[in-house]
């Protein structure tokens, strides 16, 4: 390539000396003079043409060095991929040999539990019945150990074991197949690699070839451009537009080249990322299918030493069945034909092994092997009899045993109960105590000043509420007894009142005697009271200013409790219609999408969850509907690369397939535009839901916020109007004990009918006064159960709106 186009260069200075010696012959011309300014202008063109050229040959050369470099690291690729085959036949190999060794260990084990099993069945006859409860106890203590085992596995792996019954035997020969179809799935998995490594082999020769169809042809374009610059250079004089245009088409060239190159790029970084992808799950499965192997090995020895725990069990027990007087007879018939059998065998074998030695025509061993065949068959048709007898006398046994087995188990079953009932309790103590934490806890948060240098331990906490209840029953004893105390000094002085009003009865009728009998006293009598009246008349004027004020004050006090309950019933209005509001959107969010609840509850909190869940499944099905499009996008781009690659392998063969690659690229080019339409609709879909839940959530918050100040402004004002209640039945006390000391004054200086009339007015006043009071303590007891009430609910509302916040995260 370098020597080609150094040879180019040199033809071209060639014909650029040419073009100069003709230019002088021309200059030395008469003729041709006046065209002597445009030829210099001429030939500088075209040197700068030349220098442009020789800039992009050497551009050109740097592209075709980067191309070489990329198809030694292709070749390197392949060098590394056929290593990596040959690791991974390796280590599939390694793995059939491990799987080899452990299909012989298995049948190794097999042979040994035989042997074992022989040996146990011609040893048991020498045991002692002095060690049997010792190995029945540990026989008993492993079977436990054994079933405990598999009954972990089997909840550990239950896919392993769905239709297979729960005998040891059963389970092992499903763990048998399950290694096989394993080692059937390595192979097909390998089978499947190397088809994949073929693919990525046509591949690379595939990008190979169309690498060197483009330097072919840019070499192919650079020789015709060449050839047509100096041609025109010659021929034509216009350089300049000539030059412009042919510069105009290198740009265009060198643009393709560097597109086709970077899609080159890209597509062999795909290749190598599908290589890598590829090779990492093939590591992966044989990793996984290895670490099965041996795990499911491990499972197999200790399913066969469990295997051999029980055939040490069934042989105890069997020698115990012979101890037993009743099946001796049948005991020794079993041995002897056992025995019997094992003789045969060994001489069996022993023939068989001369024969293998003596014989050596295939037709004469085909022969014996068969007879051989039909005598093992026969024995162990014989062995097969005598071991279902076995298990006959087996199950009889079992019978036996069984009775004492139940008596055991439902000891067990009574201590489970007694554990289960233990149990109980301690989960419903503790959930006692986590609620009992929980309304501590909740109390904190409301009247955090009654838990003041209080530790946070749950008994001191305890001990102070406890405290704190003491003293408040004691202060509501105190008060009642004061109560108590004041009613009855109010009645006793209501009593001495009456009393007096009698007193002055009797007094004014024997006034009245006086003043018939004698005129002279009457006189006397009447200019004494009219002396006296203006006192009398003043003290009258001075109670019913009193009275009247205190009419005035209890009007007051009813006008602003009637103030103050409508003050109150305001609140209460404008927070059921904030939270109308609340259930009217919800209301209309379910009357929108109908599919979100099925069946509306009137709780608020409920309504809220669901739509809170509806959300988060939205969510869920966007995240899923990205992921696929996601997923079908990949694939399209994929396709269109692919067909863009045979589109440039057909594009050197026939001029008609660029036409239709070009219809074939719109084509996608317009379905990927479509998708791109699609995806966009759904970001907006994904985005309004987003904005419709940040919505939801902010109005919750708003909510929250708005109650929860409702609530402290509620609160607050309940308090004030509490202590203006409290503060008014301190004055109405006072006036009280005014009106008591004023009615107090001496009742022998108020010798007329209009004494005892204030007195009645008093006592009327005193029993309205006594009412309101009343009145107000109960209206006070109702606002402080409603403040707790409302104390109450906020809490609550919090607790929701936290659960509501936990399920969102």
């Amino acid at each position: 390539m370098t020597h080609f186009s150094e040879r180019e260069i040199e033809q071209l200075k060639k014909n650029n000396d040419q073009i100069r010696e003709e230019l002088t012959k021309l200059k030395q011309s008469p003729d041709c003079r006046h065209v002597e300014i445009q030829t210099y202008e001429d030939i500088d063109a075209l040197h700068e043409l030349i220098e442009q050229q020789t800039e992009q040959v050497k551009v050109l050369k740097e592209k075709c060095l980067s191309l070489a470099n990329e198809i030694d690291s292709n070749a390197e690729l392949q060098t590394e991929i056929e290593r990596e085959r040959k690791q991974t036949d390796k280590q599939l190999n390694e793995y059939k040999n491990q799987i080899e060794t452990l299909m012989n260990v298995r049948t190794n084990l097999l042979q040994e539990i035989e042997k074992y099993t022989l040996s146990s069945i011609k040893t048991t006859n020498n045991q002692c019945q002095t060690d049997y409860d010792d190995q029945f106890k540990k026989l008993k203590r492993t079977f436990k150990t054994f079933k405990h085992k598999i009954y972990r596995f089997v909840n550990a792996r239950p896919d392993l074991f769905n239709g297979i019954g729960e005998e040891t035997s059963e389970r092992l020969d499903h763990l048998i197949s399950i290694v096989e179809n394993q080692s059937t799935q390595i192979n097909v998995l390998q089978v499947e690699r190397n088809l994949i490594e073929e693919q990525l082999r046509n591949e690379i020769k595939e990008l190979q070839n169309s690498l060197e169809a483009y330097k072919n042809q840019i070499e192919n374009e650079r020789l015709t451009k060449t050839e047509q610059i100096v041609s025109t250079s010659l021929s034509t004089p216009s350089s300049e537009n000539i030059s412009a245009s042919l510069i105009e088409d290198y740009q265009n060239k060198i643009d393709q080249l560097q597109e086709n190159l970077f899609q080159k790029d890209a597509e062999q970084v795909l290749l190598q990322e599908r290589f890598n992808n590829i090779e990492f799950e093939l590591k992966q499965t044989l990793m996984n299918k290895y670490e099965t192997l041996l795990h499911e090995r491990d499972e197999l020895i200790q399913q066969q030493t469990f295997r051999l725990i029980e055939n040490q069990c069934e042989i105890e027990q069997f020698m115990k069945l012979k101890q037993s007087a009743d099946y001796q007879h049948v005991e020794i018939q079993t041995d002897e034909d056992i025995k019997a059998l094992h003789e045969q065998l060994n001489d069996l074998n022993e023939k068989n092994l001369t024969l293998l030695s003596q014989i050596e025509s295939q037709d004469e061993l085909k022969r014996q092997k068969k007879e051989i065949e039909a005598q093992l068959n026969e024995h162990k048709t014989q062995i097969e009899n005598l071991m279902n007898e076995r298990q006959k006398l087996v199950e009889e046994i079992e019978k036996y045993i069984s009775s004492s087995i139940q008596l055991v188990d439902n000891e067990i079953q009574t201590n489970d109960d007694d554990f289960e009932k233990l149990l109980q309790t301690n989960n419903t103590l503790k959930y006692t105590i986590d609620t009992i934490n929980d309304k501590i806890n909740h109390i904190i948060t409301g009247r955090p000043d009654l838990f003041k240098d209080i530790s946070e331990e749950t008994n001191d906490r305890l001990d102070s509420l406890i405290s704190t209840i003491e003293n408040q029953t004691k202060q509501i004893i105190k008060l009642q007894s004061e109560y108590d105390q004041v009613e009855e000094k109010y009645q006793r002085e209501i009593n001495d009142l009456q009393r007096s009003s009698i007193i002055e009865d009797e007094h004014i009728s024997k006034q009245e005697l006086e003043h018939c009998q004698s005129k002279e006293s009457d006189d006397n009598e009447c200019n004494t009271w009219f002396d006296a009246s203006p006192n009398i008349m003043d003290k009258d004027e001075i109670e019913q200013q009193q009275f009247h004020d205190v009419d005035i004050q209890c009007e007051l006090i009813s006008s602003t409790l009637s103030e103050q309950l409508t003050n109150d019933m305001n609140i209460q209005t404008e927070i059921d219609s904030d939270i109308q509001q609340i259930k009217n959107k919800i209301q209309q969010i379910i009357l929108e999408y109908p599919n979100l609840i099925s069946i509306s509850n009137e709780n608020i909190f409920e309504n809220l969850d669901k739509i809170m869940s509806f959300i988060n499944s939205l969510q869920n099905e966007i995240k899923e509907i990205e992921s696929s499009f996601e997923t079908y996008r990949n694939q399209i781009e994929n396709e269109r690369l692919a067909k863009m690659e045979e589109l440039k392998s057909h594009e050197t063969n026939h001029a008609c397939t660029q036409t239709l690659g070009l219809s074939i690229v719109e084509e996608h080019q317009k379905k990927i535009e479509k998708l791109q339409e699609t995806e966009l609709v759904y970001q907006h879909e994904i985005e309004r839901l987003i904005e419709e839940r940040d919505q939801a959530q902010d109005l919750l918050s708003q909510w929250k916020k708005d109650e929860t100040k409702k609530m402290n402004d509620f609160e607050a004002s309940y308090e004030l109007k509490i202590r203006e209640r409290d503060e008014q039945l301190t004055q109405l006390h006072e006036q009280l004990q005014q009106l008591e000391n004023s009615s107090s004054l001496p009742v022998n200086s108020v010798p007329s009918q209009t004494s005892f009339d204030l007195d009645s007015s008093t006592d009327s006043r005193i029993s309205e006064y006594q009412s309101q009071i009343d009145n107000l303590l109960r209206e006070r007891i109702t606002l402080m159960e409603q403040i707790k009430e409302k104390t109450f609910q906020p809490l609550k509302a919090n607790v929701d709106t936290q659960t509501i916040k936990d399920t969102d995260s």
